[in-house]
């Protein structure tokens, strides 16, 4: 539970976020993103751990911003090691009394504000943190480029986009899988 209240504070506190306007020229995007999606972390294969990760994403339209969003982006924790606390607590409900529900469900949580990038159906995913009383983005250093797919017939917005790494710990890509995928 105390993970759904993080959660909850994260995106509440992204909502209220404030920004600096850049002067330089910004690109567009011919769609809107508000929503969430599910993608999968792809780690390289020299990660320690899996390769491979399901990821959410939550894009909330901030507001008197056109084409700006704040992006709550969620890992989650492995399949395998959830299941076994997933099962005991529905089948077993003191079992959930003990040992919780479904408390360690992500592994990672990252807030963002997104803003359109340079290129055409661009964004750029700026790491949010807080300054005094405020959340600001945090612009030195290079963003994390979320590249949205041209492809005609797209299911969701995000279908077919990567979102590259701004830094080497992080996945070395995370995709939007198509329906082809």
């Amino acid at each position: 539970m105390s993970y759904l209240g993080l959660l909850a504070s994260a995106l509440f506190l992204i909502s209220c976020s404030s920004t600096n306007n850049n002067s330089r020229k910004l690109a567009s995007i011919d769609r809107d993103l508000t929503g969430t999606y599910l993608g999968v972390a792809d780690y390289g294969p020299h990660h320690k751990g899996y390769n491979k990760k399901a990821m959410r994403i939550y894009f909330h339209p901030i507001p008197n911003e056109p084409g700006k969003y704040d992006v709550v982006l969620l890992e989650y924790v492995d399949l395998l090691k959830m299941a076994p606390s997933y099962i005991a607590s529905n089948k077993l409900p003191f079992v959930a009394k003990t040992f919780g529900f479904l408390k360690n469900i992500t592994s990672t949580i990252a807030a963002y504000e997104a803003s359109p990038g340079e290129k055409e159906n661009t964004l750029e995913l700026w790491p949010l943190v807080v300054q005094g009383n405020q959340i600001v983005p945090k612009k030195d250093g290079k963003p994390r480029i979320l590249s949205l797919s041209t492809a005609e017939g797209l299911t969701n917005a995000l279908e077919g986009a990567l979102i590259s790494p701004s830094n080497s710990s992080e996945p070395k890509e995370i995709f939007f899988p198509s329906k082809d995928d």
